[in-house]
């Protein structure tokens, strides 16, 4: 949904310091008055589109007013609308949630055996997730090609994923989602934490469904 961010300004008052006080009185009521019914109001559209932030690796953000980022727990990286917004970047790790789009699921700086990321869709017009794996390097899997170490689990949606490990970085894959079900659910799962150099870095994006191909 939009956000409208409105930007009031007035028209400054000024009087004649050599008139009679009740003379005084009564021009800054009328200007007080002229100034309320000079008010310009300037309403500006902010759709919440996606931008291009200053973050070297994280590179995309959705425009919205610095006040909405800050409350969805995003950081202002850049500036959009003419300076009106700011490009906000969704970050997110273990135990967390997102209904953002261009949210990025990264790792923790402490290793976890389960590191799961809710995706809430952001409205009843999304029917895919693109994921993007900008950095993703997990166990690789056994001879039998299953993956029994550590694997991505991507679940709550209307797709049949396999588990995902090794290393997929900059590969991409498409998940179809189901409104009727609920929300998504990426869940890194790992037996031990013995392995080291394991990391990801996914950007989640919400597909509208009347997007074009």
């Amino acid at each position: 949904a939009a956000v409208w961010v409105a930007v009031a300004a007035a028209l400054a008052s000024s009087s004649t310091n050599n008139e009679a006080p009740e003379r005084i009185e009564e021009n800054q009521e009328l200007q007080s008055q002229e100034e309320r019914d000079k008010k310009t109001l300037i309403l500006a559209q902010i759709n919440p589109t996606q931008c291009t932030t200053n973050d070297a690796i994280h590179t995309l953000g959705t425009c919205m007013p610095l006040v909405e980022c800050r409350s969805t727990g995003g950081v202002a990286k850049g500036y959009c609308v003419s300076g009106l917004a700011v490009c906000c970047l969704a970050t997110r790790t273990c135990n967390t949630a997102t209904r953002q789009n261009n949210t990025y699921f990264v790792n923790p700086s402490s290793p976890e055996l389960t590191c799961p990321l809710t995706i809430n869709l952001m409205s009843n017009n999304i029917c895919q997730l693109r994921l993007d794996f900008i950095e993703f390097i997990l166990s690789q899997p056994s001879s039998d090609s299953v993956c029994d170490t550590e694997l991505l689990i991507v679940s709550g949606g209307s797709s049949n994923l396999p588990a995902i490990c090794g290393t997929m970085t900059g590969q991409h894959i498409y998940y179809t989602v189901d409104q009727s079900v609920g929300p998504v659910k990426l869940t890194i799962d790992r037996k031990d934490l013995t392995s080291s150099g394991n990391v990801w870095n996914i950007k989640v994006t919400q597909i509208p469904c009347d997007s074009s191909p």
